[in-house]
């Protein structure tokens, strides 16, 4: 098996090849357009959107208390803008819309707007080789039971990855927790192949990853490449009732809040709007009344290594049609360790012990299943959450694994990885990081390739 873990990126020939044409931001191209936009994406070295040369941070990393101002009505516009409702028996969720906050050319007409924007604005403050005009940043919002899981997915651009079976993923994925409720953000460093179903699908090992559980207040950020998920059996069961160091309560609704943002540069995903001006004026949170404090990277590191000695967990999911498997061996006693609510580690796994296996296609008859099911985004059935080795630290069952992600909800499947327009679209002590950046001046650049066929 192959390794995915951080890369650090050095230098590279060049190869020269076409530029990227105009893109407005208010929806992106029209789907006449596709083959000129795949042949005008230029992608680095490393998969993502060319131009970054150095500056921007694709580490690990956590800072907590960074949100200063009345989080409960900032949770109430969360519930507003979440879209992703839940359907059919299994609780599984639908796929939600995402919204863009360009990084110019527009002002925030609302504060979950703004701080989109502040966010994005703190994580490429020194970034060399973007071009605002053409980056931003994606947001959403997670409003979901504390008992509910976000299945395993990677972030991209769900529509371009639908169309022509392209994967072209954000720079940076960040999380902002805005209560200390439900499982935590695990992140794992496999990446899928830029042709989507290529390469097994990203099979292989990972030797690093990190977990971060929730804490109001607290943000965490990674490699918008990484597959990340959050399983609640892997939450902090001794500190579920603790208060966090807002002096913010568990509320009675015991919803696990959270504000997504991606950050974009030098492209823009594929039909993806800002948020919709009919629905501005239902939220309460004045412009201005938030405060994000700067996010400086301390560099303390709680580091937890595994083996195959500790406890499995099986997780199952589809990517590009495929059947997919991660085996991953945690201790989570070993998480627990820490008893401070909001605990974060970085991750060390020896001996094979998180490994990603390729398994079956899916026919023709499944794939026709995933289209007409009221569920877009997901089989269901398919996606089961158990830990073998611990049956009381599990899921019991696919039914009861709804789906999140960069898109409002992780869309599992290639065919259903994007929706047919807005919906292109889902770390402890401050500054917990891996890795280094990848980016550096020289990196070789490459083509979209021409899938279209």
């Amino acid at each position: 098996s192959r390794e995915r873990a951080p890369e650090v990126g050095g230098g590279g020939a060049e190869k020269k090849t076409p530029a990227a044409g105009p893109r407005g931001w208010y929806g992106g191209p029209q789907l006449e357009e596709m083959d000129q936009v795949r042949d005008g994406i230029v992608l680095d070295q490393q998969g993502r959107p060319s131009g970054v040369k150095s500056g921007l941070s694709y580490e690990f990393r956590r800072f907590d208390d960074v949100l200063q101002g009345d989080l409960d009505v900032l949770r109430e516009d969360c519930r507003e803008a979440f879209t992703a409702s839940s359907v059919g028996e299994d609780d599984s969720y639908s796929s939600g819309e995402t919204f863009l906050m360009p990084a110019e050319g527009m002002e925030p007409r609302m504060e979950l707007e703004r701080l989109a924007l502040q966010i994005f604005n703190e994580h490429v403050a020194d970034a060399v080789g973007v071009d605002r005009g053409e980056s931003g940043a994606e947001w959403w919002t997670q409003v979901i039971d504390e008992e509910d899981d976000i299945r395993l997915h990677f972030d991209r651009d769900y529509a371009l990855e639908k169309m022509v079976g392209i994967n072209v993923h954000p720079h940076v994925a960040t999380v902002t927790y805005l209560t200390d409720n439900g499982g935590p953000t695990l992140v794992l460093a496999f990446t899928p192949p830029t042709v989507a179903g290529e390469d097994d699908c990203g099979a292989g090992t990972a030797s690093e990853g990190f977990i971060s559980h929730p804490r109001t207040g607290s943000h965490i950020s990674f490699d918008g490449r990484y597959l990340h998920c959050a399983y609640s059996s892997m939450a902090l069961k001794e500190n579920v009732a603790s208060s966090s160091a807002t002096g913010q309560k568990r509320k009675a609704t015991n919803k696990r809040i959270t504000l997504l943002v991606n950050i974009w540069l030098n492209y823009l995903p594929v039909h993806v709007s800002p948020f919709p001006e009919e629905k501005v004026g239902a939220m309460q949170t004045a412009v201005g009344s938030f405060r994000l404090k700067p996010l400086k990277f301390a560099g303390e590191r709680h580091t937890v290594e595994s083996t195959k000695a500790d406890q499995e967990f099986t997780f199952n999911f589809v990517e590009a049609s495929r059947r997919m498997g991660l085996y991953l061996f945690l201790s989570l006693k070993a998480l627990q360790t820490d008893t401070r609510n909001g605990a974060a580690y970085l991750l060390k796994f020896l001996d094979n012990s998180c490994e990603l296996r390729a398994g079956e296609m899916l026919s023709d008859d499944d794939s026709s299943d995933e289209d007409d099911s009221d569920d877009d985004d997901a089989v269901a059935a398919e996606s089961p959450v158990t830990a073998p080795s611990d049956a009381n630290e599990a899921s019991e069952s696919a039914q009861d694994a709804p789906q999140e992600a960069a898109r409002g909800t992780v869309q599992d499947t290639a065919q259903n990885a994007a929706q047919d327009a807005a919906q292109g679209a889902g770390n402890t002590t401050e500054g917990t990081a891996a890795g280094a950046p990848e980016q550096s001046e020289g990196v070789a650049e490459q083509t979209v390739p021409d899938v279209s066929a």
